[in-house]
């Protein structure tokens, strides 16, 4: 966010290799709303609105707890906690209550299970994290539009591939290539079956991705500071 204390202008973090953010790219065409209106609104919802959670709506956070537990025993992983259902019930109520809500929403409940499993998922070690990811990513991928989800994808691709570059062969590349075909395949898993808007979005291009039509490959060129 622009007005926030830690924001000193575009940097690498949140990206693979530098270059644009999720949040500047989804952003980018909103515009933003005034300071003062926004403090208005913030007060107005603290003092007015306060949302009720359903049963069936703890029942499906309890049931997010059960699984995620499970997954946690099967990887190994960070173990999850009741403190995470806290935070989970928490951030249902505060949705609800940025949308000026008197009750909590199934939209609601889906965008705390969405958060918590992100910030819980993104401290796991790198093997725990990519299958939580996959086990999940129905849950993950929740409100997130076309080209977010995948740059997603297309990120995670290019990440195993720079791995497995640097672990098998040793070196330090300044191109990653990714066969189309594959990228294809998983995109059609989450029922996307048209990639060219994100061949030609802003997003694709300014993290140095290129499409080569005749090649079927989709190239990223990785910045000297990415490379080292």
């Amino acid at each position: 966010m622009r007005h926030h204390p830690a924001y000193s202008g575009p940097t690498d973090t949140g990206t693979t290799t530098g270059g644009l953010g999720l949040d500047d790219e989804l952003t980018s065409a909103v515009e933003p709303i005034p300071q003062e209106l926004l403090k208005k609104y913030i007060v107005y919802a603290k003092q007015n609105i306060h949302p009720k959670m359903h049963d069936m709506d703890q029942d499906k956070i309890a049931k997010m707890y059960s699984q995620l537990r499970q997954e946690s025993l099967v990887t190994g992983s960070l173990p999850i906690t009741i403190r995470h259902i806290e935070s989970m019930i928490r951030m249902a109520q505060a949705h609800a209550k940025m949308h000026l809500r008197e009750h909590v929403s199934e939209d609601d409940v889906n965008m705390a299970i969405r958060m918590m499993l992100e910030s819980f998922v993104d401290t796991q070690k790198y093997s725990v994290m990519k299958q939580m990811k996959q086990t999940f990513q129905k849950y993950l991928s929740f409100k997130k539009d076309t080209t977010e989800l995948l740059y997603y994808i297309l990120r995670q691709m290019t990440l195993d591939q720079l791995m497995y570059i640097r672990g098998v062969h040793g070196v330090v590349v300044d191109a990653v290539e990714i066969h189309e075909k594959d990228f294809k395949e998983k995109a059609r898993q989450i029922n996307i079956y048209d990639l060219r808007p994100f061949y030609e979005s802003k997003l694709f291009k300014t993290n140095h991705y290129t499409y080569d039509k005749n090649k079927e490959k989709i190239i990223q060129r990785v910045p000297a500071v990415a490379a080292e």
